[in-house]
């Protein structure tokens, strides 16, 4: 077992990355204001001055966020990088945007059910027990989107409400989508078992997870980079580990312009077991 001083330790790991939402509007704005003013300085300085300018607006927001945010480590990695003026204003812009999006309701979450993770930050979420339609995902975009469809006729042919997010499941190598499912309103609704063929009502249990909050095209490399985030951050937890495989719960839907689209990476986690 771990010893009492460790776990006093343990006890003070956030649970989150995320700085409050004051703090990321705040450092959305020092950066968003810093463009603005390099944009309006290009006929007198040189753009190495306003390079540089821009680098000190954003090293100052990365430290409005604190150390342990996610989005202040990219702040101060691009303050530091040596790459164009142009290359540094759409990286600063992206992050900005990325501090204060906020995902498009196209339906509403299950009683209980966690807000959004933040983009760009991990936080743990516990999920509650729910029920769920679910169907075997085919390979690449138009085997999704048969899924996505054959799940709504589903619900729609049962008068039951279409909620968001909608679950989707992963090899243990978090790399090829195994499963869609769309989450029941409540778990009063329907029943369990076979329904039409292919779609199955499961109940399932309260589960915790690590989630990263995405926005944008949900592409096989940015899957694998979240993975990589999500496994980057829960080695530095001793208290986690790993307890299923990765899921991405995605809440916009097929019609959703990629960039208003939002979703999230998510580990299911428990307490480590370590001796």
């Amino acid at each position: 077992m771990l010893p009492a001083a460790a776990i006093v330790v343990l006890l003070q790991l956030p649970a989150t990355t995320a700085p409050a939402p004051e703090l990321r509007a705040a450092a959305a704005r020092r950066v968003e204001a810093a463009l603005a003013v390099v944009r309006s300085q290009e006929p007198e300085l040189t753009e190495d001055q306003r390079a540089a300018a821009l680098r000190a607006a954003v090293r100052e927001a990365a430290g409005l966020l604190g150390q342990d945010s996610l989005n202040a480590a990219r702040l101060a990695g691009l303050a530091e990088s040596q790459g164009t003026l142009a290359a540094l204003r759409r990286e600063a812009r992206a992050i900005a945007t990325d501090l204060v999006f906020t995902p498009r309701v196209e339906a509403p979450r299950p009683p209980g059910f966690p807000a959004a993770t933040p983009v760009g930050e991990i936080a743990l979420l516990d999920h509650g027990p729910c029920r769920l339609a679910r169907v075997p995902s085919g390979r690449g975009l138009r085997g999704e989107q048969g899924a996505f469809w054959k799940l709504f006729r589903h619900i729609e042919s049962r008068r039951i409400p279409m909620t968001a997010p909608v679950e989707m499941t992963y090899d243990a190598a978090g790399r090829a989508e195994q499963s869609m499912a769309f989450l029941y309103p409540s778990a009063e609704v329907g029943r369990a078992g076979a329904a039409e063929p292919g779609v199955e009502v499961v109940d399932v249990p309260s589960v915790r997870v690590a989630s990263l909050g995405l926005r944008g095209a949900r592409t096989d490399l940015r899957i694998r980079e979240a993975r990589a985030a999500l496994d980057a951050w829960l080695a530095l937890r001793p208290d986690l580990e790993v307890a299923g495989p990765m899921r991405v719960m995605g809440w916009n839907g097929p019609m959703t312009p990629a960039v208003r689209s939002y979703f999230e990476a998510q580990v299911p986690v428990r307490a480590a077991t370590r001796d």
